[in-house]
């Protein structure tokens, strides 16, 4: 974007109005200073209407991508559309942000991505529960030292969805299941923390009735001084504690869910007051010692809005660098492996992308 344009607003438009698409991305598009919905695509011009009334409607991703109005294209698609999608808008022009997964396959990403250096366009995933309050609060947690060493991190995402959703149930479609739902998000708050594992094992298992997709999994992420275990589940009902590590000098123990999304679910306005407050605070336990509370940070999904903004503008680095992409697909693709073979993978040592 030239100098003179960088103080305009960003211009969006939105692929896809499902829930991602109207009860996330328009909310926060809505909310980030100097990002516009302009134009949304979806086979529901009613549903247009009533979510994005300004902006302007287009039938098929195609006639967006021809949009010259717009600067910045938001893919929250079925999984196996998205690298079709980003493909297109590159060539289009188009800024890009994906939702998780970026895509199904790591080789296809570097192809995607190496397209995009050679556009000069800013490529990034939705990463948004890198600003979960709970997330964010262990994190801190650690990087101020209060765990010590870190020996062990576990984290959860659980639910209790008795009703099979649509897209759970058989044939199970690519990308479909837990693992690439929970699991990327799971994936890359450990990347993000920690990098690139150094070997993955993985288990997953269709436990409800009527459903052949995985809606239980657990993966374990080895490391050379410290392990890592993610568990999702939708058979239940969440009492367990989101995260927990163990450390050289203590423990850490969180409970309960970044409020985010319940918030958006009741149309609260990102940013309003109490906005992503978190009541449960994180336990602190060091040896000999009582139990210690430390406040929870607030989540707040809009500073990854804010993030993509900035790199586009070119006065902040993509939130959702390459490397970082290409690690969490290689994580994926990993437990995929491991888990049809029953074995642990060894990660390339490598962050190039495939060839």
């Amino acid at each position: 974007m030239t100098q003179s344009s960088t103080q305009a607003p960003i211009r969006t438009g939105l692929i896809g109005l499902g829930a991602a698409g109207r009860m996330m991305h328009v909310p926060l598009i809505d909310a980030t200073e100097g990002i516009e919905l302009a134009a949304v695509c979806t086979s529901r011009p009613d549903l247009a209407e009533q979510i994005a009334p300004t902006a302007r409607h287009h039938a098929t991703p195609a006639a967006l991508m021809a949009d010259r109005e717009i600067d910045l294209v938001v893919i929250a698609t079925p999984n196996d559309s998205h690298a079709e999608l980003a493909r297109a808008a590159i060539l289009g022009g188009k800024h890009v942000l994906v939702e998780k997964p970026f895509c199904l396959d790591r080789a296809e990403a570097a192809a995607l991505l190496r397209l995009a250096d050679e556009h000069d366009r800013v490529v990034c995933v939705f990463q948004n529960r890198r600003f979960d309050s709970d997330f964010l609060t262990v994190r801190h947690a650690i990087a101020d030292g209060h765990c010590g060493q870190v020996r062990s991190f576990e984290s959860r995402m659980e639910r209790f969805k008795p009703i099979i959703a649509p897209g759970w149930s058989a044939p199970v479609e690519p990308g479909a299941g837990g693992w690439y739902d929970f699991g990327a998000h799971l994936v890359d708050q450990a990347v993000e923390l920690f990098g690139r594992p150094l070997h993955v094992t993985a288990r997953f298992a269709s436990l409800r009735d009527e459903t052949a997709a995985d809606d239980w999994g657990q993966a374990i992420l080895g490391y050379a001084r410290h392990e890592v275990v993610l568990h999702y589940s939708l058979t239940a009902r969440g009492a367990s504690p989101s995260f927990v590590v163990h450390g050289s000098q203590a423990s850490l123990f969180k409970h309960g869910d970044d409020p985010q999304g319940m918030q958006m679910m009741q149309g609260l306005a990102p940013g309003a007051p109490g906005w992503g407050v978190d009541s449960d605070p994180l336990l602190r336990i060091a040896l000999g010692a009582e139990a210690e509370a430390i406040p929870a940070l607030p989540g707040d999904y809009g500073r990854f809005y804010g993030a993509v903004a900035a790199a586009i503008r070119g006065d902040g680095v993509n939130p959702t660098p390459p490397g970082q992409i290409l690690d969490v697909l290689a994580v994926l693709e990993a437990g995929v492996r491991s888990a049809k073979e029953g074995i642990a993978i060894l990660l390339p040592l490598t962050t190039e992308p495939p060839t």
